[in-house]
């Protein structure tokens, strides 16, 4: 009776490949902006099939999407670091300088955050909202603002 095939032992096999994909977007993002993403440069990168990314991300915007949702993350987690430290200087002043500093030293990330089209796009209550309004949530704090009809 014959064996079943094997898949060859050095067949590759990405265990997590939309976080590969999203991280991978990320760092094209911060050397070239948000047009260096390209769903078959990353597949490439990323040693799988051209269709692979397809299974979790339906075309390049939904891609652009979640790398920048993932960006917002990013971005929230060091202002609220910055914002947090014990300081003379104003929440708000803390607030611009770490704002600023991520602008300067991830300008290819910043820039997809804030100068593309893609947050013209976001849907209420998708990932990438749902992260951007966490950012806007620190501006309204380091404001000192209510935070009163945050949708």
């Amino acid at each position: 009776m014959a064996q079943p095939a094997r898949k060859p032992l050095n067949t590759y096999h990405h265990g997590d490949l939309r976080d590969a994909l999203v991280h991978a977007a990320l760092r094209e993002a911060e050397q070239g902006g948000p047009e260096a993403i390209s769903l078959k440069a990353l597949a490439k990168k990323l040693g799988v099939s051209q269709p692979a990314p397809y299974r979790h991300f339906a075309d390049r915007e939904a891609l652009l999407s979640a790398v920048t949702a993932e960006a917002f993350r990013q971005f929230s987690a060091m202002l609220r670091e910055q914002i947090g430290k014990p300081s003379k200087r104003s929440k708000l002043s803390r607030f611009a300088q770490a704002a600023l500093a991520f602008g300067l030293r991830r300008n290819g990330i910043y820039r997809l955050m804030f100068a593309s089209r893609t947050m013209a796009c976001v849907s209420t209550g998708s990932e990438l909202h749902v992260a951007a309004m966490e950012t806007f949530a620190l501006v309204l704090d380091a404001l000192e603002a209510p935070a009163v009809g945050l949708v």
